[in-house]
């Protein structure tokens, strides 16, 4: 029996009972009613890619949990909204970070507003929320002070949806003053060390899963910044 036979066979039960017809509008009612989504279990596994696009049912069986994607000046990266939705059919989350060239950060704050204003246009068009998080790569080893202007600026716009991908020295320099939210940690440039208050941590980089090279991550928290 399929599910709708279920719900017509008890709303035909119920009416018995009542000695009247449940109205169209109320069984549409019925039909209709959402169950909220699941919550991810933490620790998480999940990977990030530039290029590429594996099948999102072979990531969901190979135990893919979320994916973080990048928003750049480069449509051939970027996540699209057919890809999105592929990945939200399979219950995998999206989460994305920004770059355009790897020492971009260094680049002062008219970059940081400039970057952060189009990230939220990139956003929009992918339907995502209006909280979903973007982390601005800072793909070099920085020392915190030398980005510090360009977060100022991605702040301006993006407020609390604003996180970092960088290594220790440039988050908690970040995280302690108070200018991202969210935090992503590479073990590049970390020297084995892990930070506290990260929720996403970068573990291995240059494997291949379904043809496209990926790297390997963990979620730490059920607060990402995802959708």
């Amino acid at each position: 029996m399929t599910e709708s036979q279920v719900l017509l066979e008890i709303a035909a039960l119920a009416a018995g009972a009542l000695g009247r017809h449940i109205a169209p509008k109320a069984h549409r009612a019925i039909r209709r009613k959402k169950q909220p989504a699941p919550a991810i279990a933490v620790p998480a596994f999940g990977i990030d890619y530039a290029y590429g696009a594996p099948p999102a049912s072979k990531l969901k069986a190979a135990g893919v949990r979320f994916v973080i994607r990048y928003l750049s000046p480069d449509p051939a990266k970027n996540l699209t909204l057919a890809e999105s939705l592929r990945l939200a059919r399979q219950g995998i989350k999206r989460v994305v970070v920004w770059e355009s060239t790897a020492s971009r950060a260094l680049e002062g704050i008219d970059a940081g507003i400039a970057d952060a204003r189009e990230a939220l246009a990139q956003l929009a068009a992918l339907h995502a929320p209006h909280d979903a998080a973007v982390y601005m790569a800072i793909d070099f080893d920085a020392t915190g002070p030398d980005v510090e202007p360009y977060f100022q600026g991605a702040k301006s716009v993006l407020g609390d949806r604003l996180g970092a991908y960088g290594g220790d020295t440039a988050l908690t320099y970040l995280r302690d003053r108070h200018l991202v939210r969210y935090l992503w940690q590479t073990y590049a440039w970390s020297g084995g060390r892990w930070i506290d208050g990260a929720q996403l941590h970068q573990y291995d980089n240059g494997r291949t899963m379904f043809g496209t090279q990926v790297d390997f991550d963990h979620a730490l928290t059920v607060d990402c910044g995802w959708w």
